[in-house]
């Protein structure tokens, strides 16, 4: 897997627009604003309090009490964590409270970027050894799928919602590391003994999984389901029941996520009175909608087509593998999609499917185009490979500038208030705010347990001492 000496400057090359691409990330995290349910999960509120002290649902078994977030222990624990004990290792090195807590906010959505373009190289790359050429290569591609702006509301993978984050792309790429051994050992075909060191990872990530995010759980079931049917259906768990550990490990999780599904039917926040079939209709609009709303699909398609033809047609990859590996994604895509909208309503997601909820069927997709195009570049070459890089390049390149910056998403507004309130020395303060202040809209201001738990994330963060109090009126 060599490239010519002229080819190291295009690595190069790629290497820089990376590096490109990661600044104005960096500055476009920065510049987001605070979402209306970190306060409510990091003080806690009152709402969340029950499932904090809950991680394995006990008190659901114990007398049925039904609460917010059951289920959801480890988003609801991990938020809290990393905006009081990361928040607090930040502020060793940033003395000023409004930066300290955009900074935080920011090196999560960074964590996840990255995590992102170490996932998408060891999945593309299947059974080869590390190299840099490749890495840079996949971070290359996979980074334009990182959206914001232009294509974010139907490809979206990083929330703009720092909250979100944590209920969604995090639990998902956890996932996708714990079943990385799992794929790892499928495509070298090698089921040998698991290191020792997995083990541990697999035990302990198994229930923290199991009680996170909302997509974690129909995950595991279709995954489960794919592996009892791999004797008599192909697809890309066939081969694991040639080891020990892996079912042990499937199991392990599958019931821990069972027990977990069940904690879940005690939520409170789920709403169960749109009709089931009326959810399946709304569905059907809003897969329509990710899918029509901007070309971003229609150009991941149209790439993914050209690289199986090309892959095909020059045999440079088994047509009985890549059909393997393509049924396996549309089956896994149609029965996520399906279990969908058994799992409730939610009036700020009419149409059950979002960029959020659409996730694990982006990835698929992402990854097939990943996968793809990394193994053509290293397997043509000469003209094959300039056009086939030109084509590469194309999609960046529109990717690039549907993603450009427009300025609308900031948090100056946010920014002023909170500089309001950090130097202020009244026992009251009363500022007058013209946005959302860790509330999603201003007319959450005159409510008294928001402003409670605003309040109490405010001296949890530094901003006002336990003598002070903050009043936010909305601005007419």
């Amino acid at each position: 897997m060599k490239l010519e000496n002229k080819y190291n400057y295009l690595i190069l090359f790629l290497a820089l627009l990376l590096l490109f691409d990661l600044s104005s990330s960096i500055y476009y995290y920065f510049n987001l604003p605070i979402d209306g349910d970190l306060a409510r999960i990091v003080a806690p509120s009152i709402t969340y309090e029950a499932v904090l002290a809950d991680p394995l649902g006990m008190n659901i078994l114990k007398s049925q009490q039904a609460y917010a977030g059951a289920g959801r222990f480890s988003c609801h624990y991990f938020t809290q964590w990393w905006f009081t004990s990361m928040h607090g290792l930040i502020g060793v090195f940033v003395k000023d409270k409004v930066l300290q807590l955009y900074i935080t906010s920011t090196a999560f959505s960074l964590f996840l970027h990255l995590i992102f373009l170490v996932l998408a190289y060891i999945y593309a790359k299947g059974k080869s050894q590390f190299k840099l050429q490749s890495f840079i290569f996949i971070s290359f591609l996979a980074t334009a799928f990182i959206q914001y702006n232009g294509y974010h509301e139907c490809l979206g993978i990083i929330d703009r919602s720092i909250n979100y984050c944590f209920f969604y792309a995090l639990p998902l790429f956890v996932l996708l590391f714990y079943f990385y051994p799992f794929y790892k050992f499928y495509t070298a075909n090698d089921f040998e003994k698991l290191p020792k060191f997995w083990h541990l990872i697999l035990l302990l990530l198994g229930p923290l999984l199991a009680f996170s995010g909302p997509l974690i759980q129909p995950i595991v079931f279709i995954l489960w389901l794919f592996y009892l049917l791999g004797t008599y259906v192909p697809n890309a768990f066939f081969g694991l029941r040639k080891s020990k550990w892996i079912t042990c490990y499937f199991i392990y999780i599958f019931i821990f996520c069972l027990y977990a599904f069940y904690t879940t039917t005690y939520n409170i926040e789920a709403d169960a009175s749109v009709p089931v079939v009326k959810r399946y209709q709304l569905m059907l609009q809003g897969v329509l909608h990710i899918l029509t709303l901007k070309p971003a699909w229609l150009f991941l398609f149209l790439a993914i087509a050209i690289q199986y033809y090309v892959a095909v047609r020059f045999k440079l990859i088994d047509k009985k593998t890549l059909s393997k590996l393509l049924l396996f994604i549309l089956s896994f895509s149609l029965l996520y999609l399906f279990l969908l909208p058994l799992g409730g309503y939610r009036s700020y997601r009419p149409l059950i499917v979002r960029y959020d909820t659409f996730l694990p069927v982006t990835l698929c997709f992402v990854f097939l185009f990943v996968y793809l195009a990394h193994y053509i570049f290293w397997k043509v070459h000469g003209t094959l490979r300039i056009a086939f890089l030109g084509i590469v390049f194309s999609f960046w390149v529109i990717f690039s500038i549907a993603d450009k910056y427009d300025g609308r998403a900031t948090n100056d507004c946010q920014r002023a208030v909170l500089e309001e309130v950090t130097h202020s020395k009244l026992p009251v303060i009363k500022v007058e705010a013209p946005c959302n202040v860790l509330t999603w809209t201003t007319t959450e201001f005159q409510y008294a347990e928001h402003m409670i738990t605003i309040n109490k994330s405010l001296k949890l963060w530094g901003f006002i001492n336990d003598e002070q109090r903050v009043e936010l009126i909305e601005q007419e």
